[in-house]
């Protein structure tokens, strides 16, 4: 008898913090809501298979990271973590074979930066491409 009283009292104090835990998310939603950043929106091109490129419009919060941007937008992607920042190992269905990666061009432009450091402007065009490692 003491023991179904002991478990019964712990599920209803994981229940009680589970619901607490849930309030003070929904709470931190709504302030960071009524937060001034101004939205922008920007386009994300990635390797389809069979279709030359994929494109979306993603929109975010200015000054969110490229890797932010495409977790809050539920992009598909795995990544992995090195001592210089995170690197995009597949996109979508898209997963570089041997010899090749999966390289971020910025307007056109090869970028110099990771997807952990790149920060997207309103407007911009972003496209991942598979290229050769060199």
């Amino acid at each position: 008898m003491d023991q179904a009283k002991k478990a019964i009292i712990a599920l209803l104090l994981v229940a009680a913090l589970a619901l607490s835990a849930g309030c003070a998310r929904q709470e931190q939603q709504g302030q960071n809501a009524g937060q001034t950043g101004n939205a922008i929106e920007f386009t994300l091109k990635t390797p389809g298979s069979g279709v030359p490129v994929i494109t979306q419009q993603i929109k975010t919060t200015e000054g969110k990271t490229l890797f932010g941007a495409m977790q809050e937008s539920g992009v598909q992607m795995k990544y992995r973590e090195y001592s210089f920042g995170k690197m995009i190992t597949s996109i979508g269905i898209i997963e570089p074979g041997q010899g090749q990666y999966l390289a971020v061009y910025v307007d056109g432009n090869y970028s110099q930066k990771g997807i952990d450091e790149i920060i997207p402007k309103q407007g911009q065009t972003i496209e991942f491409k598979l290229e050769q490692i060199q």
